[in-house]
């Protein structure tokens, strides 16, 4: 049985900092090779902080870093 990997807060600020600070739950979870549903997790998380802002445009959510 393989081991799960474990990602964190700290691993979607870093990938949306190497989007330009900016970049949709699809493209977050592709660079840190989770499913689509953990990466949205991990990011409304940090909604909750005011580090990051999701907006959703139809079918999917574009999250920005806050300065």
């Amino acid at each position: 049985m393989e081991a799960e990997t474990v990602y964190s807060e700290v691993d979607a600020l870093k990938t949306l900092q190497e989007f330009d600070d900016v970049g949709t739950t699809s493209e977050v979870a592709e660079e840190v090779e989770c499913v689509r549903r953990t990466a949205y997790n991990k990011l409304f998380s940090i909604e909750g902080t005011s580090a990051a802002l999701g907006t959703t445009d139809y079918k999917f959510t574009r999250w920005s870093l806050l300065d």
